[in-house]
């Protein structure tokens, strides 16, 4: 059984972009509001697989939100449904095909050098705590 049909749906392009105000529809979106009691049936009842491509930010929303559905439809505590996905993983029932990481490289590449500015800092003063001090404006210049 096909949970969800690619020629049935629609998920991007090619074909024109919707206008900026659409909001867009996700494909964990689709499987919470149209297919929860199919995914709870068909992995828990019925022994099937679950295929998840994508990126790895889309595959843990994907993965985040399966566990959900598993919790609500079996009536389960959500670290229970964690222990429900990782048996699927065992059993290789729920397979993942991620590529790519998602990185924001301008973002991480800022964070990185704060930190490093930041410990460098930290050590210079601890070292050598009068190169910080600012110049007293009492004492005459050379």
């Amino acid at each position: 059984m096909h949970l969800l049909d690619p020629s049935s749906a629609h998920f991007g392009p090619p074909g024109p972009a919707p206008p900026p105000a659409a909001p867009q529809t996700y494909v964990q979106d689709i499987l919470r509001t149209e297919l929860a009691a199919d995914v709870h049936r068909v992995l828990c009842l019925e022994r099937g697989h679950m295929f998840v491509c994508g990126d790895v930010t889309m595959a843990t929303s994907v993965l985040q939100t399966v566990q959900r559905i598993l919790a609500t439809e079996g009536g389960m505590e959500l670290d229970e449904a964690g222990d429900v996905i990782g048996v699927l993983r065992d059993q290789q029932r729920y397979h993942e095909d991620i590529f790519g990481l998602t990185l924001r490289t301008q973002e991480v590449t800022s964070r990185i050098r704060t930190q490093s500015f930041s410990l460098k800092e930290q050590h210079l003063r601890s070292a050598v705590p009068w190169a910080f001090d600012p110049p007293s404006l009492d004492t005459p210049g050379p």
